[in-house]
């Protein structure tokens, strides 16, 4: 009887190592699965999306905010897509062209938000901090997606700081393609060849644009 009851005990010792060894693996196999979304998903995060061209058909903005350098392209930008507001962060050397921005905006009955001067163009977080600042008064009332940030104009550590406020804060960022072409001594930008795009479209907006044509 003792023999009997002893091997009963050795099977069920045998039998919970058995069953232990299997939770394990399974465990273990669940936490590599999770750990290999957990960096997939990062990996996805870490790419820039395709550019899309726009087209007036698909594309809705309530408003349009610029990091600006000059004037063309951004007048360009609000004779298209006639957004309802605008806004705009500048520098010291570019205070002229944003005021040809804003005289040309307002002429168009667009209400155009207080305009953010920078201290240090090189500092990409007070970029990102005056366009956060934007999109917070121009999303009142409407959705942010809604809200474009066109990165095109400035320096390239202002768009990398509209960039990442428009995308910590759920709205789209866009910016203009375009080629120049050789006048005399110099080079400009050809207008007709703009192209409007964005490289950041929040989740739940639309995502079949076409191109959008500059006007006239």
């Amino acid at each position: 009887m003792m023999v009997w009851l002893e091997s009963i005990k050795d099977a069920v010792w045998v039998f919970g190592l058995d069953l232990v060894g299997i939770v394990a693996a399974i465990l273990a196999a669940v936490f590599s699965m999770w750990n290999w979304l957990i960096a997939k998903r990062r990996q996805l995060g870490n790419k820039l999306p395709r550019a899309e061209e726009l087209s007036e058909d698909t594309f809705s903005a309530d408003a349009v905010l610029f990091t600006v350098s000059a004037s063309e392209l951004p007048i360009l930008v609000i004779d298209s897509l006639k957004p309802k507001v605008v806004g705009f962060v500048h520098s010291k050397e570019s205070h002229r062209h944003m005021e040809e921005i804003r005289t040309f905006a307002r002429a168009n009955d667009i209400k155009v938000l207080p305009p953010n001067e920078l201290e240090d163009i090189h500092d990409p977080n007070e970029c990102r901090d005056a366009i956060a600042g934007l999109i917070q008064q121009a999303a009142k009332g409407k959705g942010r997606a809604r809200v474009y940030v066109d990165i095109t104009g400035g320096k390239t550590t202002m768009s990398v700081g509209a960039y990442q406020a428009a995308v910590e804060r759920g709205a789209t960022v866009m910016y203009v393609q375009t080629q120049s072409v050789a006048v005399g001594d110099h080079w400009e930008v050809d207008k007709t060849t703009a192209t409007i795009r964005r490289i950041h479209v929040p989740r739940g907006a639309d995502a079949t644009p076409k191109a959008t044509e500059p006007p006239g």
